[in-house]
């Protein structure tokens, strides 16, 4: 699995260099200009409803992941539309306040991940089998892991959320 870990970092480079360039060539251009100056204004609209269908569904498989982590590990005996309940409330106000509240709010919050993070890191170590890191192609292909990079590549879409910050 580390192995795939490390390739999808080659694939969501690769991924999302055009998006780089757009964002670097419309820099100073809402996301919706960008779009229809591109593809003109029927397919511009038309780009820009898959693109609300797809930060949609992010959304909405990031809270799920969320729910169900927390779900199995933190509160097992919560109810999942609870935990979906309060993390829709804040998300939702920060969205109607904008951009800068949530800058504001992930200047608190990022430290506090990564803290989290690493406070974790450092509690498992002891769990850790380090024998995981023997033969990548023991019990898998190069192919088979260039897939897994791709699909794990895929689900990183905040270059998108650059796209649309660009202009602030």
């Amino acid at each position: 699995a580390w192995a795939v870990l490390l390739l999808a970092i080659a694939y969501v480079l690769v991924i999302n260099a055009p998006l780089l360039f757009l964002i670097n060539r419309f820099r100073g251009f809402p996301m919706h200009e960008a779009i229809e100056t591109i593809a003109g204004k029927i397919a511009g609209k038309a780009a820009l409803f898959v693109y609300a269908l797809f930060f949609f569904f992010c959304y909405a498989a990031c809270m799920l992941f969320t729910a169900i982590f927390i779900d199995l590990y933190i509160f097992p005996k919560t109810p999942v539309w609870a935990l979906l309940f309060f993390m829709v409330l804040p998300a939702g106000y920060a969205a109607a306040k904008g951009a800068g509240t949530i800058g504001r709010v992930a200047a608190f919050t990022v430290p506090f991940m990564l803290f989290t993070v690493a406070l974790f890191f450092a509690a498992g170590l002891e769990k850790m089998d380090f024998t995981e890191f023997l033969p990548v192609f023991a019990n898998s292909t190069f192919v088979k892991i260039n897939i897994g990079a791709f699909l794990t590549a895929a689900r990183y879409s905040e270059m998108l959320i650059f796209f649309v910050f660009a202009f602030y």
